[in-house]
């Protein structure tokens, strides 16, 4: 039956929606990284991100510094500011370029759409988009794509664009977006639905010395330890090497536990410990053991001490690598390896 004899007899032609079915057993590609940070991927093709902070907390410098890096890489990249207007977007692009290293870049394009509506920003990116086919797009002002960001339609229809244009482009879009000022949430619906459709939100933050610390809030894809930016006299984002996140700088100046060291250690520490003697009592075994454990690490990051030996000691008694004795002297406790220790190793 064609469309005119379904016509004729009032029957209604469904649309084809097969180009949207997910095949079973199909073996799809990962999507394709466009910046990664320590191997860990943050932005793929046909995704989105949103960066969010409160006003003049460095989200524009955070981003800049990415996209720098991605210029290094020869990835295309088009930015769209609605907020700074020509003059501060040239700085931000001047920025990118110092940033990379380049005087000037053919992998970069920034258009200001300050003074357009709403609507007509959504036309111009469209028309951009279909041009040139990026492979990331950002839009330093996501808000400004709607006249009122709690709009339950107007955000519907900017969300369904942005999910096409990642789809229909092969591309990533970067959105940034201010953040409420009583709360760290995202600001309005638009905040809400953009939350709930990125691969990852990143935080972005300044300290009490200006550093821009950037870190991750919700992600798909693996956790990556969040980072830090400087800046230059000029103002000029740079990334702080070996920076740790506070919590970060307490797990890794916490030091292991007994139960979180492998067995095959404690077996090194204790053949160091008992090489000499077949016993020792308390006090011996403390000195011999911090010798041996400080002999076997970097003693700067996990240095052994009196008191946390103790610990390993009772640790030892109580999982079975050492047997008790009975001294020759009143009450004296000697230590000794314990043959019988599963998987004994010691022998």
């Amino acid at each position: 039956m064609n469309a005119l004899e379904a016509k004729t007899i009032g029957l209604k032609i469904a649309p084809d929606y097969s180009r949207f079915l997910i095949h079973q057993c199909l073996d799809l590609p990962k999507p394709e990284s466009v910046f990664s940070i320590n191997g860990i991927s943050l932005f793929t093709k046909k995704s989105l991100s949103l960066v969010k902070a409160k006003a003049k907390a460095g989200k524009t410098s955070a981003v800049a510094w990415m996209i720098a890096q991605m210029l290094k890489d020869k990835v295309s990249v088009i930015w769209f500011d609605t907020e700074q207007g020509s003059y501060y977007g040239s700085r931000t692009q001047h920025w990118i370029l110092s940033i990379a290293f380049l005087d000037s870049s053919e992998f970069l394009q920034y258009y200001d759409l300050k003074t357009l509506s709403p609507n007509e920003r959504l036309e111009a990116i469209e028309q951009i988009l279909y041009n040139n086919k990026p492979e990331v797009v950002v839009i330093d002002g996501v808000r400004d794509l709607v006249s009122s960001i709690n709009n339950e339609d107007q955000v519907s229809n900017v969300i369904t664009h942005l999910m096409q244009w990642v789809e229909n482009y092969n591309c990533h879009i970067i959105n940034i977006l201010h953040q409420n000022k009583s709360d760290n949430n995202a600001r309005g619906h638009l905040g809400t639905e953009l939350n709930n459709k990125v691969e990852i939100a990143l935080k972005v933050e300044t300290d009490a010395i200006n550093q821009i610390l950037i870190s991750p809030e919700l992600s798909r894809g693996l956790p990556f330890e969040g980072f830090a930016l400087g800046r230059s006299d000029a103002g000029i984002p740079y990334l702080i090497k070996d920076w740790l996140s506070p919590e970060s700088a307490k797990t890794k100046n916490k030091k292991p536990l007994p139960t979180q060291i492998d067995y095959e250690f404690h077996v090194s520490v204790l053949q160091k410990v008992f090489h000499n003697e077949h016993q020792l009592n308390g006090s011996n075994f403390y000195n011999e053991f911090i010798v041996a454990y400080n002999s076997l690490v970097d003693a700067t990051i996990d240095k052994m001490v009196y008191n946390r030996s103790r610990e390993f000691l009772n640790f030892y008694v109580r999982e079975k690598y050492l047997c008790l004795q009975k001294g020759k002297r009143n009450n004296e406790i000697l230590y000794e390896l314990n043959p019988e220790k599963e998987d004994d190793k010691f022998i």
